[in-house]
């Protein structure tokens, strides 16, 4: 459910109004969108690097979309648990900068992938994906999520050291 919330172009965090900011509730569930978004985005960034031709729209029908793409992650998770082994890191089907990481300060650096895939047309940019205003539906996933990272269950450590990050206490 999160990673639709975060790929439909409805789902947008919060929009931060004027002066007055957003509480720390909504400040959570922005981060954790934002985030969800960054890894969704460096997963298909990935494979569209490694995979070439997914770098561009797939012409065929949705079904044989899916089955293509379920064929890259097969190959993609067996270059995977195959790589391990290699200890040359030139040579790794994952390299560890090829993907975005955090510093231990937080700071995120993009990876390399986002190099290589710079103009490919599977890779727009989602603020200009729809204009439109929230739906209702829309709204009640918002708050729903919200709600739900505030609880043991939803929570990650480091939630509310992200929101607080740069700012004074």
């Amino acid at each position: 459910m999160v990673l639709m919330a975060v790929c439909d172009a409805k789902y947008r965090p919060y929009p931060v109004k004027g002066s007055s900011g957003l509480d720390d509730t909504k400040k959570i569930y922005n981060y954790r969108h934002s985030r969800a978004r960054r890894i969704s985005e460096n997963c298909f960034g990935f494979l569209a690097a490694r995979w070439r031709i997914l770098g561009r729209a797939l012409e065929v029908a949705p079904e044989k979309a899916e089955i293509i793409v379920e064929a890259y992650l097969a190959l993609h998770n067996y270059l995977c648990t195959t790589d391990t082994d290699n200890t040359e890191l030139s040579t790794r089907y994952i390299h560890p900068t090829f993907v975005d990481h955090s510093t231990p300060t937080g700071d995120l650096l993009p990876g390399e992938w986002r190099q290589v895939v710079q103009g490919d047309t599977s890779f727009l940019d989602p603020r200009n994906m729809s204009a439109d205003r929230a739906t209702r539906v829309a709204m009640d996933v918002y708050n729903n999520l919200k709600d739900y990272f505030l609880t043991p269950a939803g929570q990650v450590y480091f939630q509310d050291a992200a929101i607080t990050r740069g700012t004074l206490q």
